[in-house]
């Protein structure tokens, strides 16, 4: 269940000339919808037979540090849903997160129609590429309204914090994490951070979250690890309390 990826392009950008023999899909293709398809193209091939997650939802701009051709959400959806129109996928909608039934994003998943369309395209596992490595650090603002994310320069400490995350979800990867019918691929984990008041230190924050992690409590007993049962426990306040009995341990001596 991989999340749209926007750091993959083809060996070169699609034109509208390229989609001249493509009657079926709609004329008129702005430039940001043509890099948009193309970043769709790439995904189906880089993940056949997998259900893509992605947002219908009007949203800002991700920045470049996670999207580096800048493609908007609005050529996004545009492009997803003229592939639609013209029967090359099927998209499961989304469920919001207010409705009593557990709350999903929308998904969408190859066809032999569009992976047709791809290589008729040159778009193939040969000439795919990644534009820049997948971030695993995001800044976002806080507060009344939507949530958007923020630009920042690198650190030392975003910096190690990247390395750790880039180990940890590949450790993750290594195993087979599943909850009734769906299995965790291609996990890609963030530690998220909070801009309060024009600081932007990454003193705020820092937690991380996504995939099993927001499934319902009673969803949460069917998650299995390599196919065994798993058990959920949960240690409030524990570096605290670590520190307070090493401490007491340290004053008994």
């Amino acid at each position: 269940m991989p999340y749209l990826n926007l750091h993959l392009t083809a060996n070169k950008p699609l034109t509208k000339q390229d989609l001249n023999n493509c009657t079926d899909l709609k004329p008129k293709w702005t430039q940001k919808q043509l890099l948009a398809l193309e970043a769709w193209l790439c995904n189906f091939v880089s993940y056949p037979d997998k259900d893509i997650v992605f947002t219908l939802k009007n949203m800002e701009t991700v920045p470049e540090r996670h999207n580096p051709k800048m493609i908007g959400n609005k050529p996004i959806v545009a492009a997803i849903k003229a592939l639609e129109q013209a029967d090359y996928v099927k998209i499961s909608k989304g469920i919001p997160r207010w409705t009593e039934e557990p709350a999903k994003l929308s998904s969408v998943v190859a066809t032999d129609k569009v992976l047709a369309l791809a290589e008729q395209l040159n778009i193939t596992p040969q000439t795919i590429t990644e534009l820049t490595p997948k971030s695993h650090v995001r800044m976002r603002t806080v507060g009344k309204g939507k949530k958007s994310e923020c630009t920042y320069k690198d650190t030392d400490y975003t910096r190690h914090v990247e390395r750790v995350m880039q180990e940890y979800c590949g450790y993750l990867n290594s195993y087979k994490i599943s909850c009734q019918d769906v299995t965790f691929e291609d996990i890609h984990l963030y530690r998220n951070y909070q801009a309060r008041r024009g600081n932007n230190f990454f003193q705020f924050g820092g937690r991380s979250g996504g995939y099993w992690m927001s499934l319902k409590r009673s969803e949460r007993p069917f998650i299995t690890l390599n196919r065994k049962s798993t058990v959920s426990c949960d240690y409030p306040f524990s570096q605290t309390n670590i520190l307070y009995e090493q401490s007491h341990r340290s004053m008994a001596c």
